[in-house]
């Protein structure tokens, strides 16, 4: 399975944005919550920079997914890989931290 037709996120990491991942995820570095046990957590109002700073793309066919001339600094990417068995929701969000600089190719391979 592949986040085929999902968007996908790249959150700048602020203090605001960290406190929300560590409170879906558990973590700041590497997460997975999965489809079943995924709880929604109300973060009102979001802090007002946080989603206008949120990039988002979507995945191809295969899974991949591209962001563009993005400035150094640290981020946040999550995206949702979710299909059904016997109307039951399988796989969940994940996310993970990552470290841009200097123009660099990063490749992210986004898995539980």
């Amino acid at each position: 399975m592949t986040c085929a037709g999902n968007p996908v996120y790249l959150v700048p990491s602020t203090e605001y944005a960290t406190q929300r991942i560590r409170a879906i995820y558990g973590n700041g570095y590497k997460g997975y919550v999965p489809a079943a046990g995924y709880r929604k957590i109300e973060f009102i109002p979001d802090e007002p920079g946080y989603n206008k700073y949120t990039r988002q793309t979507s995945c191809d066919a295969q899974g991949n997914f591209e962001f563009t001339s993005v400035a150094d600094g640290y981020f946040y990417v999550t995206t949702a890989i979710t299909w059904s068995v016997n109307y039951v929701a399988q796989g969940g969000a994940l996310m993970q931290y990552v470290d841009v600089r200097g123009g660099e190719t990063e490749k992210v391979v986004l898995s539980p």
